[in-house]
């Protein structure tokens, strides 16, 4: 869908937009861009393979929610643009994406059949393309669908386009490596958060990104009082609230005191802390 304009408070005082990916758009824009030809775009596009891949396959609304930041980046008609990836997976694969989807690209099996003609030039790729095709055509008489003859179809029309996805995903992580963008981490303090928290900050130092916050959230937060302390605090609340009522709060306070305790003490063990 297209960008949701959000009208500010007040004139002049800025304007928020909120967008969700259209996953299979933006894949497509991508063809219509490296396509070496109009022949080569509409065989893509209507490939059966590249349909399907184009809406379900994994990893590929992370690839097209990073192609579609760098166009938005480069429309230079926003101040501030927020990727939001909840949950913390999301924001590893966002991370990964441009690689994945060159490692699709480059790295199949099928590929490894077609690679040897790259260095015989067109003919040799019609040559050998036509031989993939019979042994192919013999599996798909096996399974009963045509999953490997469209595979091998498709992978020969991404042959042009490769360079044109090296050279954006190459552009891609030039733009988050700018001083100007930073990430915000937003977690919990429950254990297996921390762990995947920590996954995560490592793999931003391997890529040399940059972490600018960290927020906990959910957090049990308050202050740990003395035996002598919560005496005259208890004696207090008895004062203005009444026996029954100030022995309630109490003993809420005393029953999250250790969870309390547990926060603070995670969040200051957390590697990134200091």
């Amino acid at each position: 869908p297209s960008l949701i304009q959000y009208p500010a408070a007040k004139k002049n005082s800025g304007e928020l937009w909120a967008m969700m990916i259209n996953t299979k758009r933006t894949f497509d824009r991508l063809v219509e861009k490296y396509a070496s030809s109009l022949e080569s775009e509409q065989r893509i596009k209507g490939n059966r393979l590249y349909q399907h891949m184009s809406n379900m396959m994994a990893g590929t609304q992370e690839y097209m929610a990073i192609e579609r930041l760098y166009e938005i980046y480069q429309t230079e008609e926003y101040d501030v643009i927020i990727i939001d990836t909840p949950p913390m997976q999301n924001a590893i694969d966002f991370l990964v994406a441009p690689q994945k989807m060159m490692h699709i690209i480059r790295d199949s099996m099928l590929h490894i059949l077609l690679k040897p003609s790259m260095s015989l030039g067109k003919s040799g790729l019609g040559l050998l393309e036509k031989g993939a095709k019979q042994i192919l055509k013999a599996f798909d008489r096996i399974t009963g669908f045509a999953f490997l003859q469209d595979l091998s179809e498709m992978l020969i029309a991404f042959q042009d386009m490769l360079e044109g996805f090296e050279t954006r995903a190459q552009q891609i992580r030039e733009l988050l490596l700018m001083p100007s963008s930073h990430f915000t981490l937003v977690l919990t303090t429950h254990e297996h958060a921390l762990n995947e928290a920590e996954r995560f900050t490592t793999l931003l130092k391997k890529l040399e990104y940059h972490l600018e916050y960290i927020v906990f959230n959910r957090v049990y937060h308050g202050q740990s009082h003395r035996a002598k302390e919560l005496e005259g605090i208890q004696k207090k609340l008895k004062k203005h609230y009444g026996k029954s009522l100030s022995d309630l709060l109490m003993q809420n306070y005393l029953r999250y005191l250790p969870l309390i305790k547990r926060d603070t003490k995670r969040i200051k063990a957390f590697p990134q802390v200091s």
